[in-house]
């Protein structure tokens, strides 16, 4: 009982230091208009340790998912990724096609003014991600 308590304590000190990292800000409802912009990577939500997470942080630093007002998408994690997109409001899901590969479904957990933060296809791991001014 007790090690699921640190567990916890663990996780839950993991999630707080990612958003600590963010200012407070109102919350909006997910639509195209508050989806629409340059998204690029900040930090992560997750329960790994601070090792795994130092390693997925070096490997995603600098990559970006930009979401354009004529449904076209750019995306930047291992290789420049361009296709369209859609949002399903109902759902709170972006889904990207590239022509190229399987569609990509993007979960909106939530979205601010300044940041973003999403999940991928049914990962457990949300990727915050900061608005490009």
């Amino acid at each position: 009982m007790k090690n699921i308590f640190n567990l916890l304590l663990l996780f839950t000190a993991f999630a707080a230091s990612a958003q600590a990292n963010l200012p407070k800000q109102k919350e909006l409802p997910v639509n195209e208009q508050t989806v629409i912009g340059k998204w690029v990577f900040h930090d992560l939500i997750n329960d790994n340790t601070p090792e795994e997470n130092a390693e997925i942080k070096e490997l995603l630093d600098g990559t970006y998912v930009e979401f354009k007002d004529d449904k076209t998408y750019n995306a930047e994690i291992v290789m420049l990724v361009t296709g369209t997109w859609k949002l399903d409001t109902a759902t709170q899901t972006i889904t990207t096609d590239t022509n190229r590969r399987k569609n990509q479904i993007w979960k909106v957990n939530h979205v601010c003014k300044d940041h973003i933060v999403m999940t991928l296809n049914d990962g457990s791991q949300q990727v915050i991600y900061k608005r490009e001014k």
